[in-house]
C-alpha cells in the first residue's frame, strides 16, 4: 500500500523501535492472510452451495419426469378401459333398439291377430316395458362413462 504517512505518523513511526515496526508489518501481513483465507474459504463453500443446489434439482427433475410419465401411462390405461367399457355399452344399446324396433315391428303386423288376447298383450307390453328399462340404465351407464373419460 503505497500510502503516505501524515507528519505525525511520520514522527510516530520513526520513533517506533524496530521490533515493534516489524510486528505491525507481520500483524499486516497475516491480518491479509486471513482475509485471503475468509475469502478463498467463503467463495468455496458458495460454489459448493450452488453445486449442490443444483444436484438437487437435478434429481428433483429427473423423479418429478418419472412421476409424470407414470401417470400418463396409468391415464392411458384408464381411457383404453373406459373406451372399451363405452364401445361395450354402445353395442348392447344398438341390440337392445333393434329388439324394441323388431318388437314394435311385430306388434303392428300382428296388431290384428292378437286383438282378443289380453294375455299376450300383456306379455308383449311387459316385455317393452323390459327393454326400455334396460336401455334406460345403458343410457344412465353409457352417460357414466362419458362423463369418465372426460375427466380423463
Amino acid at each position: 500500500m503505497n500510502r503516505q504517512m501524515t507528519p505525525m505518523e511520520a514522527d510516530s513511526a520513526s520513533t517506533l523501535p524496530p521490533i515493534v515496526e516489524k510486528k505491525q508489518r507481520k500483524r499486516r501481513k497475516d491480518d491479509k492472510t486471513a482475509a485471503i483465507i475468509s475469502f478463498v474459504v467463503w467463495a468455496a463453500l458458495l460454489c459448493g452451495g450452488v453445486l449442490l443446489a443444483n444436484l438437487y434439482i437435478e434429481k428433483s427433475h429427473t423423479y418429478i419426469d418419472q412421476k409424470v410419465k407414470e401417470v400418463e401411462l396409468h391415464n392411458a390405461k384408464q381411457v383404453e378401459s373406459v373406451q372399451s367399457d363405452l364401445q361395450k355399452v354402445q353395442d348392447e344399446l344398438t341390440a337392445i333398439k333393434t329388439q324394441v324396433g323388431s318388437l314394435k315391428e311385430d306388434l303392428t303386423m300382428t296388431g290384428e291377430a292378437i286383438h282378443g288376447t289380453d294375455q299376450t298383450k300383456q306379455s308383449l307390453q311387459k316385455r317393452i316395458d323390459e327393454l326400455n328399462k334396460q336401455l334406460a340404465e345403458l343410457k344412465g351407464s353409457l352417460k357414466k362413462l362419458e362423463d369418465a373419460a372426460r375427466a380423463w
